[in-house]
Formats: C-alpha cells, sequence, structure tokens
C-alpha cells in the first residue's frame, strides 16, 4: 500500500492519512489472527510439557 504525501499536505492531513493507513492495517491484521486463537485441552503440566518442547528437562 503506498501513502501519497505532496509538499502542500498541511500537517493535520498527514497525520490524518498515516491515521488511516495504521488502521486498515491493524484491521487486516487482526482478520488474520484470528485463525489461530482458541483453547488447548492439555492432559499434561503446561510448564513442564513447555520444557519438554524447549528440551530443558
Amino acid at each position: 500500500m503506498v501513502i501519497e504525501i505532496r509538499k502542500e499536505d498541511t500537517p493535520e492531513e498527514v497525520k490524518t492519512k498515516l491515521r488511516n493507513f495504521s488502521l486498515k492495517r491493524s484491521k487486516n491484521k487482526k482478520k488474520r489472527l484470528t485463525q489461530f486463537f482458541g483453547v488447548l485441552k492439555l492432559k499434561e503440566d503446561p510448564v513442564t510439557l513447555q520444557r519438554r518442547w524447549r528440551g530443558q528437562a
């Protein structure tokens, strides 16, 4: 995505353009992350499981 900022733009216009860009970008990111939301059902203690995954125990 490209934001066009010209010499004639006032500082308020620049801030508005940047704010709109960041809002659009964060909305898309949230949509992509929702596919990873959920709950894990574990039969084991989470700390021991994490240590095993990291190879610490």
